[in-house]
């Protein structure tokens, strides 16, 4: 008898009873048998008029007659109901009917009644139509105007343990929260709640999450790979759920939510076939095409390559507009998985909170592009990231204590000049390919049109068709062929630098998957030698613009010794004549020359730097950062030397902090200089 139509009302027209005017009160009565429960009973009772002490005495007596109650139970009965209805509540169990009736009585509207929850401040209705309370005082007051369907709970072990939930209210739906964000998330949909109102709220998440049926999932903290597929599509069958932390981490987990499209086998074969074109069209060096693609496929296993090798690399492309550097970064990674919808700008690179909570957010990668600097604080977090699993920690808003995430998503990025200030360390965690003069492109009308075809699709899906049964015993045995289909070119690596040979790997590994995956053969020949080319590219480039300056520097110092020699002999001649001043046609930062002393050797100081920071893009080296970046770049290191005044510096009198620099340095030729 829960829904209103079945509750009977009684009225007293004159003399006669009737129920709900279909039936006398004493057919209504008749129907009533021993075994029948007490709701019946208890709604003709709560309507017989208070003031009708003879119609309450006969119909107590009829119910009694048809039933396993005294009268004096009854009549007890009938005064604990009016207690309930006239604000005298004592402690006994309502059944929905009753409350019902005083609802109706009320003119309250409650829909129709799930459970009646007891608490200290009388009674939580659970109702479709929201959440009630029917207080001591029997008045009824809104809690919540939309109903709350508790899905499941997880234990975030991140936040010390404490209970999540998942929950409809309405029909909006809320993952993963904890109380106190799910009472802010449910304030933030409603009125405002009272405090009386968040510990009705609480009361009730506690006694729905305690019932022995209650669903409890497993936490996962990591979207993508993670020795398996963990992704939203998977949540259900594994019993497990993705725990975000912040607006950033559920954005990408909702992005998630439709990366997997179900293709049909003509479907299939038609997205192959016009990738494989894409691929044909691209006008991009086939091997710089290769490593890129091999990169991007490899990126979401960088978990694993992290556990096997300590190693995964940021990937850096490097050079000229339109050499469709950019265009291919941002198929490959931002449209074939489309979780990150767009590449990120500078501003969130160098925001070290925001690049940490998108490092955290899942194992797909992510771009970077069109930044003009990186600073220091920026490298070290990303060159971390590549030989090791560190966590994002973060203290929230609505939180007491910390959360750790671990950052997880391997970086591309992309510029038009070489990042300053990345040190040999830095250069060995990276894999660089440089875009000059001879990666030029032209526009082709038939690539673009493929290229807005192909990044619609759902390119990710094929992937991982292919390896949603993998583990990562599973990647062992792909991995195990590779080394041995290239073991000449893994051992060349080697020998060159075991990241290196790491680096080939796993960039392999993304090349043979993706061809397997789609059926087509990519360039692979002599991709060991462009991996070496563009391990040396930085340091090089830096070194060049260092011996530059330098020769500029020199030069500067030679044609201001010829001019004074020469302004001197001018003024002095018998005729004194004007000379030319050649200064006038260096650049505005160069203002010191170089020249040899006695020891034969040249002095570079802060004076120096300053003019080569300003012609260097304007970067602020400091004297002893630049050395080591320099000696990091020459085999023979007692070319330059450092002097600071401190034990272990040389000592060159008269001077402060300084690098002595050998002649023979400014001629050193730098190898493997691409372009």
């Amino acid at each position: 008898m829960s829904e209103k139509k079945n509750i009977v009302e009684v009225e007293l027209i004159k003399d006669n009873i009737i129920i709900s005017g279909e039936t006398t009160l004493d057919e209504q009565i008749n129907a009533i048998k021993k075994e029948t429960p007490s709701n019946l009973i208890d709604i003709i009772l709560l309507k017989i008029p208070k003031k009708n002490a003879l119609a309450k005495k006969d119909i107590i007596q009829k119910i009694s007659e048809q039933s396993k109650y005294g009268v004096r139970e009854l009549q007890a009965r009938y005064k604990e109901l009016q207690e309930i209805k006239y604000s005298k509540i004592i402690e006994i169990d309502l059944t929905k009917e009753s409350v019902l009736l005083y609802a109706e009585d009320d003119k309250f509207d409650i829909g129709e009644i799930k459970e009646i929850i007891k608490f200290n401040y009388g009674y939580i209705l659970d109702t479709t139509k929201g959440i009630f309370q029917y207080d001591k005082l029997g008045k009824f007051h809104e809690i919540l105007l939309k109903p709350i369907d508790i899905i499941f709970k997880t234990k975030d072990v991140n936040l010390g343990n404490i209970d999540c939930f998942t929950f409809y209210f309405g029909e909006s739906r809320f993952r993963n929260l904890t109380l106190r964000q799910s009472l802010k998330a449910l304030e933030s949909k409603t009125l405002k709640i009272s405090e009386l109102g968040r510990d009705i709220l609480k009361k009730y998440f506690d006694h729905q999450s305690s019932k022995e049926f209650f669903v409890t999932r497993k936490a996962k903290y990591i979207l993508g790979w993670d020795n398996g597929w963990d992704l939203p599509i998977t949540e259900d069958y594994k019993n497990i759920t993705l725990i975000t932390h912040t607006s950033i981490q559920e954005l990408i987990y909702q992005n998630a939510k439709n990366i997997i499209k179900k293709y049909n086998e003509p479907e299939k074969k038609d997205i192959k076939r016009k990738l494989k074109k894409f691929i044909e069209l691209t006008q991009t060096d086939p091997l710089k095409h290769a490593i890129i693609i091999g990169w991007s496929i490899a990126s979401p296993f960088k978990l694993y390559f992290i556990n096997k090798f300590q190693l995964f690399v940021l990937d850096y492309l490097c050079g000229l507009r339109e050499t469709g550097k950019t265009h291919l970064a941002l198929f490959y990674v931002v449209y074939f998985y489309n979780v990150h919808k767009n590449y990120f700008s500078e501003s969130i690179l160098n925001n070290k909170s925001h690049l940490e909570d998108y490092m955290a957010s899942s194992t797909f990668p992510i771009f970077f592009s069109e930044f003009t600097k990186v600073y220091s604080h920026i490298i070290d977090v990303i060159k971390e990231s590549c030989t090791g699993v560190s966590n994002m920690s973060k203290k929230l808003p609505d939180q007491l204590l910390k959360v750790n995430k671990p950052k997880t998503a391997a970086i591309m990025l992309d510029s038009n000049k070489p990042i300053v200030g990345i040190d040999n360390a830095m250069n060995t965690k990276m894999n660089f390919q440089n875009f000059d003069i001879e990666d030029k492109i032209d526009y082709d009308p038939n690539w673009v049109d493929l290229f807005n075809e192909l990044k619609g699709e759902s390119l990710y899906s094929f992937i991982y068709d292919f390896t949603k049964d993998w583990r990562d015993k599973d990647i062992d045995i792909f991995i195990d062929g590779i080394m041995e289909e290239y073991k000449e070119e893994y051992l060349q690596a080697q020998k060159e630098d075991s990241r290196l040979a790491k680096t080939f790997i796993s960039i392999m590994f993304g090349i043979k998957l993706f061809e397997d995956v789609f059926d087509i053969v990519l360039e692979k020949k002599e991709i060991i030698d462009l991996l070496i080319i563009g391990r040396t590219y930085i340091s090089n480039e830096l070194l060049d613009s260092f011996q530059n300056y330098c020769m500029e520097c020199i030069h500067y110092a030679d044609d201001k010794r010829d001019y004074e020699y020469d302004l001197e002999t001018a003024l002095t001649a018998d005729k004194p004549y004007s000379v030319a001043n050649p200064l006038m046609n260096y650049p505005s930062y160069l203002k010191y020359g170089l020249t040899l002393n006695s020891k034969g050797k040249y002095i570079f100081t802060t004076t120096h730097l300053n003019g080569f920071n300003r012609s260097h893009r304007n970067y602020d080296y400091k004297l002893k950062e630049i050395y080591n970046l320099l000696k990091d770049s020459i085999e023979d290191k007692g070319l330059l030397q450092y002097n600071d005044k401190s034990k272990y510096s040389i000592d060159i009198k008269g001077v402060g902090k300084a690098i002595e620099i050998e002649e023979s340095f400014i001629k050193i030729e730098i190898k493997n200089k691409l372009g």
